[in-house]
């Protein structure tokens, strides 16, 4: 497997420059189950706790797994299936799970895993869990060249459809974390990122280090998971980017409910910060990277230690049914869509019903969360008000802009990252087979953004209703007000007939134009969804160009577009800041966005 072959803005020598594209780009309609989700969600947002852009980003993340066009296909190999059974075998053995027929057997054996916080001393633990995973990465599985670490987590890829937004989330990731212990022969160690978030900046937490997960920003260029590759590329991450982690006051919420069905998606009445689904969702949504992209979140081993939080949340919440008279294992969320009696996807011979049994809860035990005064007797923690707090890292998160990988099926991610107001090409990405595209495949389109404070706009119709706007916003803008009045907004495009993700932002006083990345249509249209937001969450209003409109005329739209090989010039090829500045005063942006906060 090649390399990365990396290149500079010497390419511009070598011809390639700024090309404008004849291209026809006009406003579409969502799709039927996206506009229903977004408006469901955006009008509850005065009575929920979700900002309206994580409310956008968690519907479209539930489109595009739903998709049945946009799903990644996995293919296992014979050695492959044979080592999966074969953990299968040893989790029988230690639970008593008769695999072949679904049901328990009557003797047990095996070993018991204790889950602690990484942070909590002794540091060992921690030291032997990364020894387990680093040999997992280093051992083949099969003859297609997969590690055992990338089997398990192609399991992952080839379920995430069928067990996300919905009740079979909390029992199957259950079994699947007891799979991939089986494989380490050592206990997965709970991340808590209640303790990050305590911090004034949790991008800053000691985790971030080469002491616990490596670098949060860009490739994984430090630490015991540096340098690891996936099916998409050298691992990366985008920590603080978008999304929020836990709290300790969301977490209470859940457990003011009694039954499963109230904690399990879909969650009731739009409000994510409702559901366990809905809050780990937006974890995945902080961390950013493959993290962000389910199909291959399970790629970065943050998944697993993040995932055991998750459960051991579960788990609590069970114990709190137990007190209230409410038996955890019969307490089983039925749906047509998902369910319970159904085998579970990737896990052999097991049934989803079996992640509600107490055979399997009884095979892990989990060490409390750390609380003061001791924070877990560890360094990396400190007692604050009461609360455990993570300790700043020496190693400070890499801000150079790193571009992500490109490859087929139209999938990508940002190619550049905006730093101190200027563009740069770090790599082209070419070393994988089938993988990859050229970057004068993708179609830049300018996106304007304007800044109007002084209009007072209380309606809009973005989504063909009129909706209240709302002033949700994150934990980190309650935290820290001053955040509501920078002038960082990010503009972003999700596919909604291709598979890929593009993602700016610009420091927009009065307005800017943001170029963002899109399918380029070849024999094919690209239609993809574009969204603009600040920090806090508060999402900018869509208008779209009214075609052969001379002088141009904007009309409100859903920020849905369609781009196809028609008249007229409407998006450019390649990018580079001193060309786009050539052009940006006399494009005419096919959509602009309004943000009146």
């Amino acid at each position: 497997m090649e390399a990365p072959t990396y290149v500079t803005l010497a390419l511009l020598t070598l011809g390639y420059a700024v090309t404008v594209v004849v291209s026809l780009i006009e406003p579409v309609s969502l799709p039927y189950d996206l506009d229903r989700c977004i408006t469901q969600h955006i009008l509850q947002s005065n009575t929920s706790h979700t900002p309206p852009h994580l409310a956008e980003a968690f519907c479209v993340k539930k489109f595009i797994l739903h998709n049945p066009n946009l799903r990644v296909k996995v293919n296992f190999t014979t050695d492959e299936t044979d080592y999966i059974q074969s953990l299968f075998k040893q989790v029988e053995a230690d639970a008593g799970v008769d695999t072949d027929k679904g049901r328990f057997r009557r003797q047990t054996g095996g070993w018991r895993r204790h889950r602690r916080e990484i942070r909590s001393a002794p540091y060992l633990e921690w030291q032997q869990y990364v020894r387990a995973v680093t040999r997992l990465k280093r051992v083949q599985s099969g003859t297609n060249g997969r590690s055992r670490y990338d089997t398990l987590a192609a399991i992952h890829t080839a379920a995430v459809d069928e067990v996300h937004f919905g009740p079979s989330f909390c029992p199957w990731h259950r079994l699947y974390l007891i799979l991939v212990e089986t494989a380490l022969r050592v206990p997965i160690p709970y991340w808590d990122p209640t303790i990050d978030g305590a911090m004034d900046d949790p991008t800053q937490s000691v985790v971030w280090t080469n002491k616990y997960f490596g670098n949060g920003n860009g490739p994984v260029v430090v630490g015991p998971f540096r340098h690891y590759y996936t099916p998409t590329g050298p691992l990366s991450r985008d920590i603080g980017s978008d999304g929020l982690l836990f709290s300790k006051e969301n977490i209470q919420r859940l457990f003011r409910f009694r039954f499963n069905r109230d904690i399990f998606e879909p969650a009731s009445l739009g409000d994510q910060m409702s559901t366990l689904e809905g809050q780990h969702n937006m974890v995945h949504f902080w961390i950013g990277g493959h993290m962000n992209e389910f199909e291959y979140a399970a790629y970065d081993p943050v998944f697993w230690n993040y995932h055991a939080y998750v459960d051991y949340v579960w788990e609590n919440f069970r114990r709190l049914q137990v007190r209230r008279g409410v038996n955890p294992e019969m307490d089983i969320v039925r749906s047509w869509q998902q369910d319970a009696d159904s085998f579970a996807v990737g896990l052999q011979g097991l049934r989803i019903r079996e992640g509600y049994s107490g055979r399997i809860a009884g095979m892990v035990t989990y060490e409390s969360m750390p609380k003061c005064p001791e924070c877990g007797n560890s360094a990396d923690m400190f007692c604050r008000r009461d609360v455990c707090v993570a300790t700043s890292g020496s190693y400070r998160r890499n801000r150079i802009s790193f571009p992500r990988r490109v490859f087929n099926r139209g999938s990508f991610r940002n190619l550049f990252r905006r730093l101190r107001g200027k563009r740069s090409l770090i790599s082209q990405f070419n070393g994988v087979k089938d993988t990859s595209i050229e970057l004068t495949d993708l179609a830049f389109v300018p996106v304007k953004v304007i800044r109007n404070r002084k209009e007072d706009i209380t309606n809009y119709t973005s989504l063909n209703t009129t909706i209240e706007t709302t002033q949700v916003v994150s934990q980190e803008c309650i935290r820290h007000p001053e955040t509501l009045h920078n002038n960082i907004i990010y503009a972003e495009s999700d596919g909604l007939n291709y598979k890929g993700k593009y993602k700016d932002s610009a420091y927009v006083n009065q307005s800017a134009i943001i170029y963002i990345g899109a399918q380029k249509p070849t024999m094919d249209t690209s239609e993809v969804f574009i969204t603009a937001y600040d920090r806090c969450g508060r999402i900018c209003v869509p208008n779209c160009l009214v075609k052969d409109s001379q002088p141009p005329i904007y009309k409100t739209c859903t920020g849905a577009i369609r781009i196809t090989s028609q008249n007229p010039v409407m998006y450019v090829s390649f990018p580079y800041d001193s060309e786009l500045h050539q052009q940006a005063n006399t494009a005419i942006p096919p959509i602009e966005f309004h943000c009146t906060f």
